[in-house]
């Protein structure tokens, strides 16, 4: 794959010098500097990959919320107006989802 992308690369610089003979561009980085390979060796210990996110406990995050929306959605829907917003967000879903078909 990365041979056809210089080839392609070189097409394009090969193009721009026959349209614009009179301009410098200047040439392309390497995608292989060595700046990137020493960022890719190093290996930090608290690197994003690593970290696991911890599950979120409903009773103390939501404490009167509803249990489906929480799992379902990750959302916490404590009262009323929530619930409502919650169940007009899913019933337009739903309505998107029937007009789509055939």
């Amino acid at each position: 794959m990365a041979i056809s992308g210089k080839a392609v690369s070189l097409y394009f610089e090969e193009k721009l010098q026959e349209m614009f003979p009179d301009q410098n561009f200047p040439d392309s980085p390497d995608p292989e500097s060595s700046d990137e390979k020493e960022r890719e060796d190093v290996d930090t210990e608290d690197s994003e990959e690593d970290f696991i996110q911890p599950r979120r406990n409903f009773t103390s995050l939501c404490p009167n919320g509803s249990q489906w929306v929480w799992e379902g959605l990750g959302e916490c829907a404590q009262d009323g107006r929530d619930m409502a917003s919650v169940c007009l967000g899913l019933l337009s879903i739903v309505c998107f989802m029937v007009s789509s078909l055939p």
